[in-house]
């Protein structure tokens, strides 16, 4: 799917903008996406759409969205860095995004994701914000509103 700057894109639902949204961010057949383990399932819907696979992550029960911190230590455990790309060790699988989701309008703290993306030139994770109002940049750390 190409952007089309300056434009925007219609969709019916949430789970088709959450598609769209993984398909600007590049995931592929195969991808892992991070997502949270509490969420509708129209999030690893979304995944399932573009041929990726659900990768679930722990909750923070101030927020119900992914815990950034015990995202980190997970990632610590269970990734690896090869060329700048996030790889499952276990798997094998490339992990290509992140979906923070906004459950039941309890906002992600996305200053921490930010921080824990942001300061790693390391690993190249795109992230792809759900909870409503979708949209992606083709090379931005945070996606949407």
């Amino acid at each position: 799917m190409n952007r089309i700057p300056g434009r925007a894109i219609a969709v019916v639902n949430g789970t088709a903008a959450l598609h769209v949204c993984l398909q600007l961010a590049g995931v592929e057949s195969g991808d892992e996406v991070i997502v949270p383990s509490l969420t509708f399932v129209a999030t690893a819907n979304a995944v399932a759409y573009c041929g990726g696979i659900p990768h679930f992550a722990d909750v923070a029960e101030r927020t119900l969205g992914i815990d950034p911190g015990k995202l980190r230590d997970s990632l610590r455990e269970v990734a690896k860095v090869e060329n700048k790309r996030c790889r499952n060790r276990i798997t094998g699988r490339r992990i290509r995004a992140a979906v923070p989701m906004h459950t039941f309008g309890h906002p992600v703290d996305l200053e921490s994701w930010s921080l824990f993306f942001g300061q790693s030139d390391k690993v190249r994770i795109r992230l792809t914000e759900g909870g409503g109002n979708e949209q992606t940049e083709p090379e931005a750390v945070l996606c949407g509103v």
